[in-house]
């Protein structure tokens, strides 16, 4: 791994729902061109995943990693990825091992296969996703190491170029809530790590004095 660039947060304004990317209302995504005739005249999908796809249109030389939480949100980003077309795989819980090392396969040596799709669940665990190098989190985890985990799969040994990472946030929403809670939470761990680590040295200098 030779870098990171900075995680870039977009921001959509429309209302969020269980899963968070049912069908939208005709509300317009404050990111990207969102009158693109390929994606909104014949699929009927988000504005979160208009902006989404957009962006995958926008970096035509990189291979992408999707996370969501949800099959249904992925079943959407299928059908708008499709209408581009752009080429994609996908891994959830209902596809075999086999049928997954043949999904990454796709996405290492076809280059026509230019996304990879995953819930968050599948994808956090044991898969070697470095063929990619941008990142995109449909919504917040309430636990953030389970993100941290999924990028994982993608910073591991292996990968050569800065990875690119994007989180869609639904603007006024129960998410931006969220993201407040996951920054608290790793402060928390941030804090209590740094206070181990200071117990643990100074035991250590009082054990060597007692040596």
């Amino acid at each position: 791994m030779n870098g990171t660039k900075p995680c870039r947060l977009l921001p959509l304004a429309t209302s969020i729902r269980t899963p968070p990317l049912s069908p939208a209302r005709d509300i317009s995504p404050s990111i990207g061109d969102a009158a693109d005739e390929s994606v909104s005249t014949d699929v009927k999908i988000s504005s979160k995943v208009r902006a989404l796809v957009q962006q995958i249109k926008s970096c035509p030389t990189e291979k992408h990693v999707v996370f969501s939480s949800w099959t249904s949100s992925l079943d959407m980003v299928e059908r708008g990825l499709a209408a581009v077309p752009v080429a994609s795989v996908r891994i959830d819980g209902s596809v075999t091992p086999v049928n997954r090392a043949h999904a990454i396969d796709q996405l290492r040596s076809n280059p026509n296969v230019r996304v990879i799709l995953l819930t968050i669940s599948c994808g956090a665990c044991g898969l070697d996703l470095t063929a990619a190098s941008v990142v995109h989190l449909l919504e917040p985890q309430w636990n953030p190491s389970l993100e941290d985990q999924a990028l994982a799969r993608v910073h591991r040994l292996g990968q050569t170029r800065p990875v690119t990472t994007f989180r869609y946030i639904m603007r006024d929403s129960f998410e931006e809530h969220m993201l407040k809670v996951q920054d608290r939470k790793k402060l928390l761990t941030t804090m209590l790590l740094s206070d181990n680590a200071a117990i643990q040295s100074l035991q250590d200098m009082l054990s060597d004095n007692q040596g």
